[in-house]
């Protein structure tokens, strides 16, 4: 490689970055603010690394605008120009937050349980009494207890809120039990009668209660069990989360996915048309790709493209008619950034791309 062992100078917006320090920390960059000519980061040879492009990606097009020189493909580059610099960079220091944020998905998800057991406790409170909680908690001293019941919330309004968080965590981390815990607050579709098998959380939020002359056949205490599920698939994704089973990945890449979101609104802002669609089109193939995963969608292609993963959902029912051919235009327009180097993608294209697949991450699951 040419200039091999000797330093380049890091472009000066960098001197002065909120996180030089962790560029410094991880070897990219020299205290000096120069970095060695022959870095190897991610597989690529590429500098700045740039995981998120996917496998042989280049930069070509950005390189005609950004004033980037390559001395291959994908084996080195210097960075001359200073907006194209800070997109890269925050890129890699995107990878520096995966920390921050396990740590941070453990704090919810034990806050999440934390306070399920609270509206257990409500629950078991206002439907059997305040001694059959005390007896439930098992031997406390009157003091425990009382802090506990201070703690306790108002049902009605705290389960909403811890249900709907409950919901995107276990979409994201557990999605095959979703269905089971929708299943304990949601009527049945066919109910002919109601009975303690299929009296629901919803049931007990309505006050709904079943008596046979002037007796209570099902009271609202039959929601107990169903909290009690909720609160154990609560504790599975917990478990799942702490298990070295568990594939990281899944865990961060709905953030990882925002930050590279950001980078292609960045890029683009920046009028790097090309560049800002590629990346949103690999955010939008990842995705897919994941989605097929979590559904068990098989899909015969070694390497699926867009196309490939768009027909898929469609055919197990994932998506329908209208988000198919919204995936399958988005697709088009990554087409265009990605390889045809004879049209170049406009403003209007490459927002739409972004906008997209932005709508893609939120809505199809």
């Amino acid at each position: 490689m040419r200039g091999a062992g000797r330093a380049r100078r890091v472009p000066p917006p960098f001197a002065g970055h909120s996180d030089w320090g962790a560029l410094v920390g991880r070897g990219l960059v020299a205290p000096c603010g120069c970095r060695p000519a022959s870095a190897r980061v991610g597989g690529l040879g590429l500098w700045p690394p740039l995981p998120v492009l996917g496998r042989g990606f280049n930069l070509f097009g950005l390189c005609r605008k950004g004033g980037l020189v390559y001395q291959s493909k994908v084996t080195a580059c210097s960075l001359l120009d200073s907006h194209a610099s800070v997109v890269m960079y925050k890129l890699i220091l995107g990878v520096n937050r995966v920390a921050s944020n396990i740590d941070r998905f453990k704090n919810d998800l034990a806050d999440l349980r934390h306070r399920g057991i609270l509206l257990q406790c409500a629950m078991v409170k206002d439907s059997q009494g305040e001694s059959v909680l005390r007896k439930a908690l098992g031997d406390i001293d009157g003091a425990s207890f009382d802090k506990i019941c201070k703690e306790i919330p108002e049902f009605s309004t705290g389960y909403e809120a811890w249900y709907s968080e409950c919901i995107a965590v276990i979409r994201q981390l557990l999605p095959d039990r979703l269905a089971a815990f929708k299943d304990n607050y949601e009527k049945p579709k066919v109910r002919k009668e109601i009975d303690y098998e299929n009296y629901v959380i919803k049931d007990y939020m309505l006050g709904l209660r079943v008596t046979l002359r002037g007796d209570v056949k099902v009271g609202t205490d039959a929601a107990i069990p169903k909290m009690k599920n909720q609160c154990a698939i609560l504790g599975a994704v917990e478990a799942r989360f702490k298990s070295s089973l568990f594939e990281i990945r899944q865990i961060v890449q709905a953030d990882l996915f925002d930050s590279e979101i950001s980078s292609a609104r960045e890029l683009h802002n920046n009028k790097f048309y090309r560049a800002a669609g590629a990346v949103a089109g690999v955010v939008l193939e990842k995705h897919l790709a994941q989605v097929c995963n979590d559904h068990n969608i098989t899909v015969s292609k070694k390497n699926p493209t867009i196309g490939d993963l768009n027909e898929a959902l469609k055919a197990a029912g994932t998506i329908d008619v209208p988000q198919w051919r919204h995936i399958s235009m988005l697709g088009d327009i990554r087409n265009i950034c990605d390889h045809n180097k004879r049209q170049e993608p406009t403003d209007g294209q490459v927002t739409d791309l972004i906008d997209g697949t932005d709508k893609v991450l939120k809505t199809v699951v």
